[in-house]
């Protein structure tokens, strides 16, 4: 009867053991992977979780970089409308200077000379300012939109604010024929009521782009909200406790030290008693 017990015992004790070896062994595999499961099956539910978690965290981030990539393409429109403006503020200049009574034919002939060559420079602005070979200041991109969300529906449409620069269309290209002779004032006040409507035109076009920069910033925020706590609900659901599976580790290795000295003791007993039994 006491060998029966024994058994039983030992039985016991060796499961015992093997239960803490097995614990022990899915607490290395967490520290190694930092995973709480490291593989489907210790628990569907979290890891299918964390999987649609890290789906929309993989969305969020693709959002953030197409938002990027927006305001460096409006940063670039906004820059050519400024260097545009600028142009257009000194061509201003000029005509008031050509106003004045004081400028003979030949100062007005360099007046018109320099005006040209500052329209031709506009021209060239609107065809040559372009984003990955998207003109953005010849009114093609009038209908861009800018995909800001993780979802189809949701957009933002800048190409209002990248309008048509050119010449002709602001209506501020000079006639050929037009020289420092025949130039009167009343042509020269006409041209000045022209260039000032340009410059009004192109100023609420950039102020424009500069709102739906402004837009753009706050989408940005909270897109790296949203995926700052869905970063920290996934590490929830399936990140590893460092310190938890650390003490976990040590508890278990102790107690499979425990069962295997216990049960070598074991089998010395019961080695000593069957000899016993046997004399």
């Amino acid at each position: 009867m006491p060998l029966t017990r024994t058994g039983s015992t030992f039985t016991y004790l060796q499961s015992y053991l093997n239960s803490h070896t097995s614990a022990y062994q899915d607490s290395m595999e967490q520290l190694s992977s930092g995973s709480k499961y490291n593989s489907v099956g210790d628990n569907p539910v979290a890891i299918c979780k964390a999987e649609k978690l890290a789906v929309e965290i993989e969305t969020s981030s693709t959002a953030d970089t197409n938002i990027e990539l927006g305001e460096d393409l409006m940063s670039m429109a906004e820059t050519s409308q400024e260097d545009i403006i600028s142009n257009l503020q000194r061509i201003y200049d000029l005509c008031i200077q050509a106003a004045n009574g004081t400028y003979s034919a030949n100062d007005k002939n360099e007046i018109i000379r320099e005006i040209r060559a500052r329209l031709d420079y506009i021209d060239s602005a609107a065809d040559s300012t372009n984003f990955n070979d998207i003109n953005l200041l010849d009114g093609s991109a009038s209908a861009l939109k800018l995909q800001t969300g993780t979802d189809a529906n949701t957009r933002i449409t800048i190409g209002d604010a990248l309008i048509d620069v050119h010449t002709d269309i602001l209506n501020v290209d000079l006639d050929p024929s037009i020289t420092g002779e025949n130039w009167t004032n009343q042509d020269i006040a006409n041209y000045i009521d022209d260039i000032g409507a340009a410059i009004s035109t192109i100023t609420s076009a950039s102020s424009k782009l500069g709102a739906y920069s402004n837009r753009l910033d706050t989408v940005s925020e909270t897109l790296f909200n949203l995926s700052t706590n869905l970063t920290a609900k996934k590490s929830g659901l399936v990140d590893a406790d460092a310190a938890e599976v650390s003490a976990d580790l040590v508890k278990n290795q102790i107690l499979q030290n425990a069962s295997v000295s216990i049960l070598v003791q074991m089998n010395g007993m019961q080695s000593l008693a069957l000899s016993l039994f046997g004399d």
